[in-house]
Protein backbone atom coordinates (compact mmCIF):
# COMPACT_ATOMS: atom_id res chain seq x y z
CA UNK A 1 0.00 0.00 0.00
CA UNK A 2 1.17 3.45 -0.66
CA UNK A 3 2.81 5.69 2.01
CA UNK A 4 -0.03 8.08 3.51
CA UNK A 5 0.05 11.96 1.60
CA UNK A 6 2.25 14.00 4.24
CA UNK A 7 -0.65 17.04 3.75
CA UNK A 8 -1.95 18.45 6.73
CA UNK A 9 -5.65 18.62 6.79
CA UNK A 10 -7.33 21.73 8.84
CA UNK A 11 -10.58 22.54 9.02
CA UNK A 12 -9.77 26.47 9.24
CA UNK A 13 -11.97 28.15 6.66
CA UNK A 14 -10.78 28.81 3.13
CA UNK A 15 -11.96 30.52 0.08
CA UNK A 16 -13.66 28.41 -2.12
CA UNK A 17 -14.67 28.83 -5.77
CA UNK A 18 -17.81 27.31 -5.50
CA UNK A 19 -18.86 29.16 -1.99
CA UNK A 20 -21.41 27.24 0.51
CA UNK A 21 -23.02 25.17 -1.53
CA UNK A 22 -23.59 23.23 1.37
CA UNK A 23 -24.18 23.80 5.14
CA UNK A 24 -21.52 24.95 6.44
CA UNK A 25 -19.48 22.61 9.19
CA UNK A 26 -20.13 22.40 12.97
CA UNK A 27 -17.04 22.54 14.91
CA UNK A 28 -17.45 20.42 18.33
CA UNK A 29 -14.86 18.47 20.19
CA UNK A 30 -14.79 14.65 19.50
CA UNK A 31 -11.91 12.20 20.76
CA UNK A 32 -9.81 9.19 19.31
CA UNK A 33 -13.05 6.39 20.06
CA UNK A 34 -15.16 8.57 18.21
CA UNK A 35 -12.64 8.95 15.34
CA UNK A 36 -12.20 5.19 15.04
CA UNK A 37 -16.06 4.56 15.45
CA UNK A 38 -16.80 6.94 12.89
CA UNK A 39 -14.13 5.40 9.95
CA UNK A 40 -15.12 2.74 7.93
CA UNK A 41 -14.09 0.94 4.83
CA UNK A 42 -14.06 3.03 1.53
CA UNK A 43 -17.04 3.65 -0.68
CA UNK A 44 -16.98 4.58 -4.11
CA UNK A 45 -20.50 6.59 -3.68
CA UNK A 46 -19.42 10.23 -2.78
CA UNK A 47 -21.54 12.49 -0.73
CA UNK A 48 -22.35 14.16 -3.87
CA UNK A 49 -23.39 11.31 -5.71
CA UNK A 50 -26.18 10.88 -3.12
CA UNK A 51 -27.20 14.22 -3.61
CA UNK A 52 -27.63 14.22 -7.12
CA UNK A 53 -29.69 11.07 -7.42
CA UNK A 54 -31.56 12.35 -4.56
CA UNK A 55 -32.48 15.64 -7.44
CA UNK A 56 -33.28 13.65 -9.79
CA UNK A 57 -35.35 11.18 -7.87
CA UNK A 58 -37.11 14.04 -6.95
CA UNK A 59 -40.45 13.78 -4.26
CA UNK A 60 -43.70 12.82 -4.53
CA UNK A 61 -43.44 10.72 -7.65
CA UNK A 62 -44.06 7.40 -5.82
CA UNK A 63 -42.47 4.13 -4.67
CA UNK A 64 -39.51 3.32 -6.59
CA UNK A 65 -40.62 0.26 -7.92
CA UNK A 66 -43.96 1.07 -9.37
CA UNK A 67 -42.13 4.46 -10.92
CA UNK A 68 -39.49 2.11 -12.76
CA UNK A 69 -41.84 -0.48 -13.92
CA UNK A 70 -43.73 2.08 -15.34
CA UNK A 71 -40.69 4.04 -17.00
CA UNK A 72 -39.75 0.37 -18.21
CA UNK A 73 -43.18 0.11 -19.47
CA UNK A 74 -42.41 2.95 -21.65
CA UNK A 75 -39.15 1.90 -22.56
CA UNK A 76 -40.93 -1.08 -23.93
CA UNK A 77 -43.63 0.37 -25.93
CA UNK A 78 -42.26 3.40 -27.17
CA UNK A 79 -38.49 4.14 -26.82
CA UNK A 80 -37.80 6.15 -28.83
CA UNK A 81 -40.14 8.38 -27.28
CA UNK A 82 -38.21 8.54 -23.86
CA UNK A 83 -36.77 11.73 -23.31
CA UNK A 84 -32.98 11.91 -21.53
CA UNK A 85 -34.88 12.84 -18.17
CA UNK A 86 -36.79 10.28 -18.06
CA UNK A 87 -33.65 7.98 -18.97
CA UNK A 88 -32.19 9.42 -16.11
CA UNK A 89 -34.33 9.13 -14.09
CA UNK A 90 -34.54 5.44 -14.83
CA UNK A 91 -30.95 4.98 -14.02
CA UNK A 92 -31.11 6.19 -10.88
CA UNK A 93 -34.16 4.27 -9.83
CA UNK A 94 -32.05 1.13 -10.76
CA UNK A 95 -28.41 2.55 -8.80
CA UNK A 96 -30.96 2.82 -5.78
CA UNK A 97 -31.83 -0.68 -6.72
CA UNK A 98 -28.52 -2.10 -6.48
CA UNK A 99 -28.83 -3.10 -10.48
CA UNK A 100 -25.78 -1.04 -11.64
CA UNK A 101 -25.30 -2.95 -15.52
CA UNK A 102 -29.19 -1.53 -15.73
CA UNK A 103 -28.14 1.88 -14.50
CA UNK A 104 -25.41 1.74 -16.95
CA UNK A 105 -27.44 1.46 -20.08
CA UNK A 106 -30.06 4.03 -18.90
CA UNK A 107 -27.30 6.77 -18.70
CA UNK A 108 -26.26 5.69 -22.07
CA UNK A 109 -29.36 6.04 -23.95
CA UNK A 110 -29.15 9.70 -21.57
CA UNK A 111 -26.73 10.87 -23.19
CA UNK A 112 -27.66 9.37 -26.38
CA UNK A 113 -30.51 11.67 -26.45
CA UNK A 114 -28.86 14.89 -25.09
CA UNK A 115 -28.49 14.88 -21.54
CA UNK A 116 -26.29 16.74 -19.71
CA UNK A 117 -23.20 15.23 -19.81
CA UNK A 118 -21.39 16.25 -16.92
CA UNK A 119 -24.01 14.56 -14.81
CA UNK A 120 -24.01 11.49 -16.55
CA UNK A 121 -20.58 10.63 -16.29
CA UNK A 122 -20.28 11.32 -12.94
CA UNK A 123 -22.94 9.24 -12.35
CA UNK A 124 -21.28 6.55 -14.33
CA UNK A 125 -18.46 6.88 -13.06
CA UNK A 126 -19.58 5.59 -9.20
CA UNK A 127 -21.27 2.95 -10.94
CA UNK A 128 -18.41 1.78 -13.22
CA UNK A 129 -16.33 1.01 -9.79
CA UNK A 130 -19.34 -0.91 -8.72
CA UNK A 131 -18.72 -2.87 -11.86
CA UNK A 132 -15.51 -3.33 -11.07
CA UNK A 133 -13.58 -1.03 -13.92
CA UNK A 134 -11.86 1.68 -12.68
CA UNK A 135 -10.28 2.57 -15.79
CA UNK A 136 -13.40 3.51 -17.16
CA UNK A 137 -14.17 5.13 -14.11
CA UNK A 138 -11.43 7.60 -14.04
CA UNK A 139 -12.45 8.47 -18.08
CA UNK A 140 -16.16 9.06 -17.22
CA UNK A 141 -14.52 11.70 -14.49
CA UNK A 142 -12.33 13.00 -16.98
CA UNK A 143 -15.23 13.64 -19.19
CA UNK A 144 -16.99 15.15 -16.51
CA UNK A 145 -14.49 17.09 -15.87
CA UNK A 146 -14.37 18.06 -19.46
CA UNK A 147 -17.49 18.88 -19.97
CA UNK A 148 -18.21 20.25 -16.48
CA UNK A 149 -21.30 22.69 -15.71
CA UNK A 150 -23.20 24.20 -12.82
CA UNK A 151 -25.03 20.46 -12.42
CA UNK A 152 -21.48 19.23 -10.95
CA UNK A 153 -19.21 21.03 -9.57
CA UNK A 154 -15.06 20.90 -10.18
CA UNK A 155 -14.58 20.21 -6.27
CA UNK A 156 -17.18 17.24 -6.31
CA UNK A 157 -15.78 15.47 -9.42
CA UNK A 158 -12.04 16.15 -7.17
CA UNK A 159 -13.43 14.91 -4.02
CA UNK A 160 -14.97 11.80 -6.82
CA UNK A 161 -11.57 10.91 -8.08
CA UNK A 162 -10.12 10.78 -4.47
CA UNK A 163 -12.84 8.43 -3.54
CA UNK A 164 -11.97 6.41 -6.61
CA UNK A 165 -8.25 6.27 -5.41
CA UNK A 166 -9.32 4.89 -1.95
CA UNK A 167 -11.59 2.35 -2.97
CA UNK A 168 -8.54 0.96 -5.59
CA UNK A 169 -6.13 1.01 -2.94
CA UNK A 170 -4.22 4.04 -3.39
CA UNK A 171 -4.59 5.90 0.25
CA UNK A 172 -1.86 8.72 -0.84
CA UNK A 173 -3.68 9.74 -3.74
CA UNK A 174 -6.97 9.80 -2.36
CA UNK A 175 -5.81 12.38 0.44
CA UNK A 176 -3.95 14.72 -2.58
CA UNK A 177 -7.78 14.76 -4.03
CA UNK A 178 -9.76 15.34 -0.93
CA UNK A 179 -7.18 18.06 -0.46
CA UNK A 180 -7.85 19.85 -3.27
CA UNK A 181 -11.58 19.50 -3.41
CA UNK A 182 -11.37 20.95 -0.03
CA UNK A 183 -9.20 23.82 -1.35
CA UNK A 184 -12.14 24.48 -4.06
CA UNK A 185 -14.54 24.36 -1.24
CA UNK A 186 -14.21 24.34 2.11
CA UNK A 187 -17.33 24.57 3.58
CA UNK A 188 -19.28 21.03 2.51
CA UNK A 189 -19.49 18.79 5.50
CA UNK A 190 -20.33 15.36 4.04
CA UNK A 191 -16.54 15.86 2.42
CA UNK A 192 -14.49 16.85 5.37
CA UNK A 193 -16.57 13.51 6.92
CA UNK A 194 -15.25 11.47 3.97
CA UNK A 195 -11.55 12.87 4.48
CA UNK A 196 -11.86 12.46 8.20
CA UNK A 197 -12.49 8.64 7.71
CA UNK A 198 -9.39 8.90 4.80
CA UNK A 199 -7.24 10.25 7.80
CA UNK A 200 -8.04 7.72 10.22
CA UNK A 201 -7.38 4.79 7.28
CA UNK A 202 -3.92 6.73 7.21
CA UNK A 203 -4.08 6.47 11.01
CA UNK A 204 -3.24 10.22 10.98
CA UNK A 205 -5.20 10.30 14.32
CA UNK A 206 -5.16 14.61 15.11
CA UNK A 207 -5.98 15.51 11.69
CA UNK A 208 -8.84 13.70 11.46
CA UNK A 209 -9.90 14.54 14.63
CA UNK A 210 -9.90 17.79 13.41
CA UNK A 211 -11.63 16.53 10.00
CA UNK A 212 -14.70 15.22 12.11
CA UNK A 213 -14.72 17.85 14.76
Amino acid sequence: RPEPDATEFSPEPQAGAHGASRPTRTIRPVGRATVRAVARPPSMRTPFFEDLCAEIRGIDLGDDTLLSDRLAARVRESPEGVDHEAWLLLAVLRARDDDAAGALEALAHARAGGGPVATIEFLRAHLLVERGDPSAATAALDAAAADADDSVASADIEHARGALAWASGDLSAALRHFRAALDDDPHDAPRWLQTGRALAEAQRWDEAERAFS
